[in-house]
């Protein structure tokens, strides 16, 4: 497949999904049709910028939102409930990403009740999606945030202005850097490999670079908070090739780093579990990070969150103890890498309270979940036109969209 043959089918795309607005724009009197989005948790930091944006590019439709409050359950009655009543599409942000035959059952209610389904954010096992022609999942590659997340850390660290006599800011005598990882849910991929690759791309440019510097996992802060454990089933099913990090791949500096699973298990094996949650983060950090052990380097360098809620929960408690307080003020600083690039987030990195985020772009996923939705609208097939933004794992031979998995991509955020 030519690259001018995708471009063109893209382009096409966006020029009848904007003739589509337009048409439903101009029908004047009531709705094109309702779209019933269900969320996961009402309080996750980025799904609330998602829903906001999503709200707003569905405006000829109407939209009911469902807050399941992080209980499955109810989520499975809500969506039971509307599939009873009747709609046009369910777009779901599923409550346990772990779940698969529940995912199944919903898949399987929606296509007995004729009901087109996007499953979004939440990464959903495509045989699932892949059992509905009229289900796709919109979402990123979950290792790909960890990677980017990884470059950022390493980027970080090797700055000049974090080097001193040839050693790190952050590191011991022992030029260890010591790292505590503020985990999200359990079983969930992005945690998994936000988590994994974060740490094992950073270690790689560190030894690509020649430095001695050596990322340690401060397990002294996990066990704080009693949490001890790994995802064990996606552990065993990594392969020598998920533990290859090579970097500058195909020039004269590629560089290629295979970790042990002994290293990576270190990785994944102690972590401050805030399960996505700012405050939780913010309890958890708060037993494990005092006035006595903030300022050690043998306890403490920089700081891993998979999302922005736990990093900014961490910066909330640094704060009551003098650090990281931003703008001119000239507090001690410890290194908090985020994802999600949320506004709180952006404006904590702006006001250097926080080193960097990694962009998912609320945006873009709203406005693929809408670009579905008016496929719906206007009478089309829910796979006919998706557009600009995405990355897709299948096109056909005319450049044609075809895979029911629509991933976007990350990006960096650092000022």
């Amino acid at each position: 497949m030519k690259k001018g043959k995708k471009l063109l089918a893209l382009l096409v795309g966006v020029l009848m999904l904007a003739t589509l607005a337009i048409g439903l724009a101009a029908c004047g009197g009531g709705k094109e049709g309702t779209a019933d989005v269900f969320w996961y948790d009402f309080a996750d930091g980025f799904l609330s910028t998602v829903r906001a944006e999503l709200d707003l590019r569905l405006g000829n439709m109407d939209v009911i939102n469902h807050d399941a409050a992080g209980d499955a359950a109810e989520q499975k009655k809500q969506i039971d409930t509307v599939i009873s009543r009747g709609t046009d599409i369910l777009i779901v942000n599923v409550v346990n990403t772990s779940d698969t035959a529940g995912h199944q059952l919903i898949a399987n209610a929606a296509k007995t009740a004729k009901i087109p389904l996007v499953f979004f954010n939440r990464e959903i096992a495509q045989s699932v999606v892949d059992s509905y022609d009229d289900c796709v999942f919109v979402g990123t590659i979950a290792p790909e945030g960890g990677m980017k997340q990884g470059v950022m850390i390493g980027t970080y660290l090797l700055d000049p202005d974090n080097i001193v006599s040839g050693s790190s800011k952050f590191a011991n005598e022992s030029d260890e850097i010591m790292y505590t990882i503020l985990r999200g849910e359990e079983g969930n991929n992005e945690a998994f490999f936000r988590s994994l690759y974060s740490v094992l791309v950073a270690q790689a440019m560190l030894e690509q670079a020649g430095t001695s510097w050596t990322l340690v996992n401060s397990t002294e802060l996990a066990d704080k908070t009693e949490i001890a454990s790994t995802d064990t089933g996606k552990f065993t099913a990594l392969t020598e090739a998920d533990l290859t990090i090579t970097l500058d791949e195909g020039t004269a500096t590629e560089f290629v780093r295979v970790f042990t699973e002994e290293e990576a298990e270190d990785v994944l094996s102690h972590y401050i579990y805030g399960n996505w949650s700012q405050a939780e983060a913010n309890r958890l950090f708060g037993l494990a990070v005092n006035s006595t052990n903030v300022d050690d380097k043998d306890v403490l360098g920089i700081i891993i969150a998979n999302n922005d809620d736990q990093a900014l929960g961490a910066i909330a408690h640094l704060k009551t103890l003098n650090y990281n307080r931003g703008g001119t003020n000239a507090s001690p600083f410890i290194p908090v890498f985020g994802v999600d690039a949320t506004d709180n987030a952006v404006k904590a990195i702006r006001n250097k309270e926080m080193v960097g985020s990694i962009l998912q772009s609320h945006v873009a996923m709203a406005t693929a979940l809408a670009q579905l939705a008016y496929n719906i609208a206007g009478g089309l097939e829910l796979k006919a036109h998706i557009s600009v933004m995405y990355q897709f794992d299948e096109y056909d031979d005319f450049g044609v969209y075809v895979s029911p998995m629509i991933r976007i991509p990350y990006g960096i955020i650092t000022k």
